[in-house]
């Protein structure tokens, strides 16, 4: 089998032959899926999500659209195969991935209570200090931020919704919140020098 190009991530590559390329996938699609799973499950040593599965796909597909076919016997057999060897791939990445989360977890828990309280402490120092910041803003400003930003109970609510409800332009709100961050990142930072000038 002779590959042309060299294959991209896993995305969709579109072109002018799209009908011959979803053609081609029909036929091979199911055989690709069973090699997918087949080849994470085996490397990762655990069930496959849909989404790596869905990925390890995409890639097959593009390296074997990209191939010489002409030669080939059984495409949904090939497509398995190349399938198969992508999951192996992805698997092992998986599984690394995996080995480092624990690790870094390991990590974490290693953090002394006195270093967690003395994080919480900051937060709660940093959360003070943003409301007392927020009396800069003007009054539309406030009400966007409480609206769109901090949010309630109930969530957050989309600033095309809070433009909406205010009879004013999405960019207009757009520029408001931007406007309105800017002020409270620079006060804050200014606060923050005043209060902890030696970065702790």
């Amino acid at each position: 089998m002779t590959v042309t190009e060299k294959p991209r991530s896993d995305e969709w590559a579109a072109g002018d032959d799209g009908p011959a390329r979803l053609a081609l996938f029909v036929d091979v699609e199911g055989a690709m899926k069973a090699g997918a799973r087949k080849g994470i499950r085996r490397a990762a040593r655990s069930l496959p999500s849909e989404h790596d599965v869905e990925d390890v796909v995409v890639q097959a597909f593009n390296e074997l659209w990209r191939s010489d076919r002409s030669a080939i016997k059984s495409l949904p057999g090939m497509a398995r195969t190349i399938a198969y060897r992508r999951g192996i791939d992805r698997g092992r990445r998986v599984l690394r991935e995996r080995r480092d989360d624990r690790v870094l977890g390991k990590d974490l828990l290693r953090l002394s209570d006195e270093e967690s309280a003395h994080r919480q402490l900051e937060d709660a120092e940093t959360l003070e200090i943003v409301q007392r910041c927020k009396k800069r803003l003007t009054p539309d400003q406030r009400a966007v931020i409480s609206a769109t930003v901090e949010g309630t109970i109930d969530g957050t609510m989309p600033l095309k919704e809070y433009a909406e409800r205010r009879g004013t332009t999405y960019e207009a709100c757009r520029r408001m919140v931007n406007r309105a961050i800017a002020t409270l990142t620079r006060c804050l930072e200014a606060a923050l020098r005043r209060e902890r000038p030696n970065g702790g």
